[in-house]
């Protein structure tokens, strides 16, 4: 249409809204018409209705009008209009595509434009159609296209008119069906948009020889034939692989030096026992997989017969009990292991990794394989006898080479194989090649290396190339040379090598260089005239300068002597070929890399590299060390000086060193200097425990532990050391220890470990050395301090008192065991409101009986009294050392202290030290460096070496024995669990907080991290433990939840049961759960004792349970009564619930475990199964840590973090 642009816009501006303007261009209109002054569009409205569009011309072009058939009436331009003219304005004509099935080509060519605008219809399914190429031809394609039912589309091109007809013969009513797009979209991508076209193939053949690198000459597009094929387009040359003239690919195994070393470096493997099968699978003759079997034996047991059982990784959970039974686990494990890489490689064969795995676990199980039946099948086929046939692995190795060969035009290189003297073309039907092995009829072979694998893996791609021969030189520097570093090229090109006369050996070269940031991997090299070779390597070596190329002889027997020396410098080095790798650090061990550097330099082989290595820098002088010690009033100074050469390590670095377990310590220039193994075992403790100075590390005089390896160490011992060294010695021989009699005023008889407890006691006084009696409960820790103090009135007469500072709850017990045991010694019990009345009689008495929390309270006066001794008993309640329990003893003045606990530690390894630093400050040093090196190396870390120093340290200042070592006369004691299994509405109540705490737990700790969120666990914890015990616990006045108790239900029974001949203790934490209880006994009329916190009397309750044969039952509050109480009338006891800590439940239980207990003791610990108490149980065990190496001590802990919150609440 003639009308200029500018008029149309005009137009289009003048009679539309900007709502209009910008819907249309959405709108694809199809031109049905253009005659001048008149031209139509159809549009397809958004009902599916065809509107026609007519654009006329008037006053020779210098206006315009337009109509539309669409419903539109609200003045002004539709939006089909707009489109229409805003097509005109582009010039954008669309494909001539009229109403019919006809579509107008640009001389053949659908281009994308054309293409956009053929109005297809809307598919209505919701899946895609089959589409196959059935017929084809130049100028006619037919296609069938299925999706629920099967249509024939037809794409017929008529040259003369450029028109290309689309046909379907489904029932759809218009052109241009769903199907017809299908075929179109399979047309364009099969073919492209070209297809057409006249000059089609030559075209396809010029943008080949483009892309592929090779010059688009006459020559070349005679070498290469266009075929069109229902798959699409493709380009066959007449020969295989043709390489580009002038641009031949250097060929290279490896993508870079470090992948070569990383690629050879392979690990030997393990051989088993004999007892299953192994099946390899093919497909199509493809290797396919690999996987172990079960079967049974036939009676001769010469052949698996019947019952077959695949194993792969999907089945393993399953049978892996079953697997575990057999005597050939490992070979199992090894072969699903195999299948699972073999899959992974198939399924990403560009994977090198995996390639690499998968042969190397192959290479070592074909050791294996052959002491079991080996069978093949085909792969997909139901594991049976009749679908197996017996396969064998051979010893012969399978192995690459190349044949060069020529004709007029090329050198052809193919990759064959060889297998011992039998050579196969890679396309020979008579093997099969795999990345992984080779088969022939019924025998496998693997390669003779991974080399060869990978080598294998990249010809099967290509394993034919063809190069112009006017690319010789090329060929021969880029791929035949860097070939033949590998593997063979057997060839009949190169002139063989002439006899020479005989000359000096070549140069032999060791080249070092880093790998991997932490390994140094070394290359071994022969120079042959300014030629470096690999020795042992089929490299060809040629002389280039002539026509024909002449091999150079190599002296191969010179080569692998060198092989050989190289490898017996280090046992790992016989697992590698080519390369050898070694960690760093195992350059300097016992000096190996400077003595075996010696061995070959008088072998005359040179060494490269050694001096640039970045990821080892080594001092070579050996360390010269010397110590000395000077002494303080409680410390002494270890001044260590320790070089190499002219370097001087510093204290700071060589505290590093230990710290870390390094054998090497940074040195200023640098380097790293080597440290003495011996050395290091020797001094290790001191750099542990001592505190840094600047004149050297600074110990503590209590550190009798690890004196020994300084005393060793020193030819001229100071008087301090001396004196040390023989207090440690006489400290960890009790035996040796001066006996003392048994102080006259104490009744009781001492028995033989006693007394030793006395002999120990009176050792400390004697070298005021602070103590902590450990013994186990009920073994008479009481009744050995009143000795200890009887002793030290008579024999010291001392002018001021003891202070004994106990639980409130053990002050009746201190005050009766002192008038049991020893009336002589006068006491006074420190304890009331009415106690500042006391003070006077202070100088009056022995022994001064008080309790933490007046401590406290009257720290400001205590602390300017003067006392003999300050001992604390269950100390452990000053483990915390920023409690003002702790603050306020430590203020105490006395000559010595002493500390009295069954449990020093009770929740981790930390708890030791307020308590050990009580007895004797510094002995562990400062407070954070104690919980860095000691307690997080031991709880967190579980570091044994750690452990068994701490051990080392503490043993002189804590003597503990146990039941089982000093009181063999004691019966036996069983220890049980009773599961209770919660009935439908406990379970429900329980299920209900379960989950509430759950969410409400994971947004706390979300919130405020695990730290804060503790107080939140705990309370959630305690909330499900109290529904374990009854769901009258978490009832309240707004929800009353019943009182549902399978636990009490369980007790009541037992206590039934047993209350006619024995006693029994019931232990609760939950003061609320002994209520229960108390109503449940007088229900059944059974007399019982309470005590819980609030009891006055403990004594009087006692006393009634021990005495009152018709009291049977004691209901005690863990808290109130896990120590202190001597029940040994009872031998049952019930821990209605378990907490973190089993010290304070064993402690309940030695209630009446103890010397004096005349009968076997029954200890039932009661847990609701599928419960968070089974699961506190399990975290506990979890919790464990090696502490108990440090003192023979249960200890747990409180901290929960988000997982064992979710496990807790999952």
């Amino acid at each position: 249409m003639d009308v200029p642009k500018k008029i149309i816009q005009q137009y289009i501006n003048s009679n539309s809204s900007s709502i209009i303007r910008d819907r249309a261009k959405v709108i694809k209109p199809i031109l049905l018409l253009d005659k001048p002054p008149i031209t139509q569009y159809r549009c397809i409205g958004s009902t599916g209705q065809p509107y026609t569009i007519t654009i006329e011309a008037r006053n020779a072009g210098n206006s315009v009008s337009s109509s539309c058939s669409c419903p539109y009436n609200f003045g002004g331009l539709c939006k089909h209009e707009v489109a229409s003219l805003l097509m005109l304005i582009d010039d954008g004509f669309t494909a001539n595509v009229d109403v019919s099935n006809k579509i107008k080509l640009n001389n053949g060519v659908l281009d994308q434009h054309i293409f956009d605008n053929i109005p297809f219809q809307e598919a209505r399914r919701y899946y895609d159609s089959e589409i196959k190429l059935k017929e084809l031809t130049p100028d006619l394609l037919i296609f069938s296209c299925e999706d629920y039912k099967k249509y024939t589309v037809q794409l017929a091109y008529n040259r003369a008119e450029d028109i290309l007809q689309v046909d379907c013969t489904c029932s759809k009513k218009g052109p241009f069906c769903e199907h017809t797009e299908d075929v179109v979209d399979e047309f364009m991508e099969l073919f492209g948009p070209t297809y057409f076209s006249a000059n089609f193939k030559e075209d396809v053949l010029t943008e080949y020889l483009k892309s592929n690198g090779h010059e688009n000459n006459e020559k070349n597009r005679k070498l290469f034939k266009v075929k069109l094929t229902k798959k699409g387009i493709l380009v066959e040359p007449l020969y295989k692989n043709i390489q580009p003239k002038g641009h031949v690919a250097a060929f290279s195994l490896y993508a870079n030096e470090e992948e070569k070393i990383k690629t050879l470096v392979m690990a030997p493997s393990k051989a088993q026992e004999l007892g299953l099968g192994f099946c390899f699978s093919f497909d199509a003759g493809k290797f396919g997989g690999f996987f172990p079997f079960f079967a049974n034996w036939n009676k001769a047991r010469t052949e698996l017969s019947t019952k077959f059982e695949e194993l792969d990784g999907y089945t393993l959970n399953d049978k892996l009990r079953k697997i575990n039974q057999t005597p050939y686990r490992n070979s199992v494990l090894d072969g699903i292991e195999l299948g699972k890489l073999m899959w992974r490689y198939f399924y990403n064969p560009r994977n090198q990794d995996t390639h690499k795995e998968a042969y190397s676990k192959l290479a070592g199980l074909a050791k294996e394989i052959v002491l079991y039946p080996a069978y093949e099948k085909v792969r997909g086929a139901k594991l049976s006898k009749k679908t197996i046939k017996p396969i064998r692995i051979s010893d012969t190795k399978a192995q690459l080479f190349y044949k060069l060969d020529e004709n007029k035009d090329f050198y052809t290189l193919k990759a064959s194989i060889r297998l011992g003297d039998k050579e196969f073309f890679f396309d020979d039907k008579a093997i099969e090649i795999s990345s992984l092995l080779v088969k022939q009829d019924d025998t496998i072979y693997l390669y003779q290396s991974y080399e060869h694998a990978l080598g294998v893996s990249n010809a099967l791609t290509n394993y034919e190339y063809n190069y112009f021969k006017e690319d010789k030189p090329l060929v021969w520097d880029k791929v035949v040379k860097p070939l033949s570093k590998s593997f063979e090229i057997k060839t009949d090109l190169i002139v063989p090598p002439a006899p020479v006369a005989e000359e000096k050996a070549p140069n032999l070269q060791v080249y070092v260089s880093d790998y991997e940031s932490s390994s140094i991997v070394f290359r071994l090299a022969v120079d042959y005239n300014g030629t470096l070779v690999e020795p042992g390597s089929p490299e060809l070596l040629t002389d280039s300068t002539t026509e024909a190329y002449q091999v150079v002889q190599r002296n191969t027997a010179y080569e692998e002597s060198f092989v050989n020396l190289f490898k017996s410098l280090h046992p790992n080095f016989n697992h590698n070929e080519g390369v050898y790798v070694l960690p760093a650090e195992e350059l300097l061990n016992d000096n190996w890399f400077l003595e075996s550097s010696e061995k070959l330099k008088e072998a005359n082989v040179e060494i490269f590299g050694a001096n640039t290595l970045k990821s080892f820098l080594f001092n070579l002088n050996k360390a010269v060390i010397s110590t000395s010690v000077k002494s303080g009033i409680d410390w002494f100074d270890v001044d260590i000086k320790v070089t190499f050469g002219d370097q001087v390590a510093s204290l700071k670095e060589l505290k590093k060193s230990f710290v870390t377990k390094s054998k090497y310590v940074k040195l200023d220039d640098g380097t790293l200097g080597i440290l003495p193994d011996k050395w290091m075992d020797k001094f290790k403790n001191f750099f542990t425990t001592g505190e840094l100075r600047k004149d050297g590390l600074r110990m503590s005089n209590y550190s009798f532990g690890i004196v020994d390896e300084l005393y060793n160490e020193l030819e001229v011992k100071p008087d301090f050391l001396e004196e040390l060294y023989q207090r440690k010695q006489r400290l960890f021989n009790l035996s040796e220890i001066t006996e003392v009699p048994k102080p006259k005023g104490v009744t009781a008889k001492l028995r033989d470990y006693q007394h030793e407890g006395l002999n120990w006691m009176v050792f400390l006084d004697q070298n005021k050395l602070g103590g902590c009696l450990a013994d186990d409960m009920g073994l008479g820790k009481t009744l050995q301090t009143i000795a200890f103090l009887k002793h030290i009135k008579d024999t010291q007469k001392p002018k001021e008192p003891s202070i004994i500072i106990a639980p409130t709850s053990l002050i009746f017990n201190w005050n009766q065991e002192v008038e049991k045991f020893c009336k002589s010694l006068k006491i006074l019990t420190y304890t009331g409101p009415n106690r500042k009345e006391l003070i006077k009689d202070f100088g009056k008495t022995d022994l001064i009986i008080t309790t933490y929390g007046t401590i406290i309270n009257d720290i400001e006066f205590l602390q300017k009294q003067k006392f003999h001794y300050v001992i604390l008993d269950e100390s452990q309640a000053i483990k915390n050392p920023n409690s003002k329990r702790y603050k306020s003893v430590r203020l105490l003045q006395a000559y010595n202290r002493m500390v009295l606990t069954g449990t020093p530690i009770e929740n981790n390894t930390f708890d030791l030290y307020a308590q050990l630093n009580f007895l004797n400050p510094g002995l562990l040093g400062r407070m954070a460096h104690f919980k860095q090196v000691f307690a997080d190396g031991i709880d967190k870390f579980q570091d044994k070496e750690v452990s068994e120093l701490l051990h080392k340290i503490i043993t002189p200042f804590v003597l503990r024995r146990t039941k089982e070592q000093v009181a063999t006369e004691l019966p036996d004691k069983t220890e049980n669990v009773i599961y209770c299994e919660m009935g439908k509405e406990q379970k429900k109540v329980y299920e209900f907080y379960k989950k509430k705490y759950r969410d409400y737990l994971t947004e706390k700790i979300d919130e405020n991290g695990e730290k804060k969120a503790q107080m939140y666990i705990l309370e959630g914890l305690t909330k499900l433990r109290q529904v374990c015990n009854s769901t009258a616990l978490v009832s309240t006045e707004s929800e009353d939840y019943g009182n549902n108790s399978v636990k009490l239900d369980t007790l009541t029974e037992h206590i039934l049961e047993k209350t006619g001949k024995h006693k029994i203790l019931v232990f609760s934490q939950f003061v609320s759960m002994l209520s229960l209880i108390k109503k449940r006994l007088d229900s059944e009329n059974i007399l019982y004792e309470y005590l819980d916190g609030a009891t006055t009397n403990r004594q009087k309750c006692v006393e009634n349970f021990q005495n009152n044969k018709d009291i049977r039952v004691f209901l005690i509050s863990l808290k109130a009564g896990g120590t202190g109480l001597n029940l040994t009338e009872a031998d049952y006891v019930y821990i209605v619930d378990p907490w973190w800590n089993p010290a304070v439940e064993n402690q309940a239980i030695d209630r009446c475990y103890r010397i004096g207990q005349q009968k076997h003791v029954m200890a039932y610990r009661m847990i609701c199964k599928d419960s968070i108490e089974e699961k506190i149980v399990k975290l506990q065990g979890k919790k464990k840590s090696v502490a108990s190496s440090i003192i023979k001590m249960d200890e747990g802990s409180k901290s929960f973090n988000l997982e064992e919150v979710k496990d807790l609440f999952g």
